[in-house]
C-alpha cells in the first residue's frame, strides 16, 4: 500500500470511528521494527528478540488503552 492510500484509509477509519463515538488510535510499530533489525545484526537469539518485541507491543497497547479510557 502506498503512503497516500494509507493516509486516506486512516482518515476514513478515524472519521467513521468519530461518527460512532469511538476514539481510534494508530499504533506505530516502527520501534519494534528498528529493534528487530538492530538485534539481528548484533547476533541476538530469536527468543530474546521475540520476548523484547512482545514487551514493546504490550506496553504500547497499555498506553493506547489508558488514553482510550480517559
Amino acid at each position: 500500500m502506498n503512503f497516500w492510500l494509507h493516509c486516506k484509509l486512516m482518515d476514513a477509519v478515524g472519521l467513521r470511528a468519530q461518527e460512532h463515538g469511538v476514539k481510534a488510535f494508530e499504533i506505530i510499530e516502527h520501534d519494534a521494527s528498528k529493534y528487530i533489525v538492530a538485534s539481528v545484526r548484533r547476533g541476538r537469539s530469536e527468543d530474546v528478540i521475540k520476548a523484547r518485541v512482545e514487551g514493546l507491543m504490550q506496553s504500547m497497547r497499555r498506553l493506547v488503552t489508558r488514553e482510550h479510557k480517559e
